[in-house]
């Protein structure tokens, strides 16, 4: 095993999201993210909560606050 790769995790940049999950599939996710686009995660959550998340990975990190999103046109 490379050693560069046991230390990819502090190296790499992480991207995160924020979804909220609206249904089960096994034991995984579905989830819609703010632009509108399904993704499936894998971690602890529940149907109808927000959810921050690893865009590289698809797994949910923590539950986000809850924001009504709201858009103004200009």
């Amino acid at each position: 095993m490379n050693i560069a790769w046991q230390f990819a995790d502090l190296f790499e940049p992480h991207q995160v999201a924020v979804a909220r999950i609206v249904s089960a599939y096994g034991s995984k996710w579905i989830a819609n993210t703010m632009g509108g686009d399904t993704v499936v995660l894998t971690g602890q959550g529940e149907i109808g909560q927000s959810v921050y998340y690893s865009v590289n990975k698809h797994q949910i990190i923590e539950p986000a606050p809850s924001v009504a999103v709201v858009e103004m046109p200009v």
